[in-house]
C-alpha cells in the first residue's frame, strides 16, 4: 500500500523518469549505432551488415551470418535500464546450435570476450573508454570478418550434437 501510495503521488515525475531513461537509451543506443557503422563504412560490400539491438544488447554481423547467429556483440554487464558501467565486446559464433557449422567456426569466438568499463566522470573519460570498446571490436571485426566469411561457405560443416 504504501508504495502504490507512493506511485500515485509521485505519478508525473515518476512518468517523467521513465520517459528521460527511455531518451537517454535510445540516445546511447544510436551512438553506439553510430560508431559501429563508422567501424565498418570501408568495407565492401556495404549493403551485406546489418546491426541489430535491443537494450541489452547491439550485434553487429554480415546478412549471410545471421541463419548460424553469428555476430560481433557489445552486451550491457547490467540489465537494469541504465547506461552500462560496463560493456562486453565478444564475437559469438556458437548460439544457434541447431545450425551446422564447421568445426573452426565453432571454436572461432571462444576466448573474444573483453569487458570494459565506461567512465562517465567526464566527457573526456567517456569518450576514452568508448574508443577502447571500438578498439577491441575494430580488432575483432579485422582479425576474424575473412574467416567467418570462408567458414561459412565451406562444405565440412558439421551440426553440434556431432561435435566431439
Amino acid at each position: 500500500l504504501d508504495m502504490w501510495q507512493f506511485e500515485k503521488a509521485n505519478r508525473d515525475r515518476l512518468k517523467e523518469l521513465k520517459s528521460a531513461l527511455k531518451d537517454s537509451n535510445e540516445q546511447f543506443n544510436n551512438y553506439i549505432k553510430e560508431r559501429m557503422q563508422a567501424l565498418i563504412c570501408n568495407r565492401d560490400p556495404q549493403e551485406e551488415w546489418e546491426i541489430r539491438s535491443t537494450p541489452t544488447y547491439i550485434q553487429l554481423f554480415k546478412k549471410q551470418w545471421d541463419a548460424c547467429q553469428v555476430h560481433f556483440e557489445l552486451l550491457r554487464a547490467e540489465n537494469d535500464g541504465f547506461a552500462p558501467g560496463e560493456l562486453k565486446v565478444v564475437l559469438h559464433t556458437q548460439e544457434c546450435r541447431k545450425e551446422p557449422r564447421t568445426e573452426n567456426l565453432w571454436k572461432m569466438g571462444k576466448g573474444t570476450e573483453e569487458s570494459i568499463k565506461i567512465s562517465y566522470s567526464s566527457q573526456e573519460d567517456f569518450k576514452r573508454s568508448m574508443s577502447e570498446v571500438f578498439e577491441h571490436l575494430k580488432v575483432l571485426i579485422d582479425k576474424y570478418t575473412d574467416n567467418i566469411d570462408l567458414e561459412m561457405n565451406a562444405t565440412n560443416k558439421v551440426p553440434y550434437s556431432s561435435r566431439v
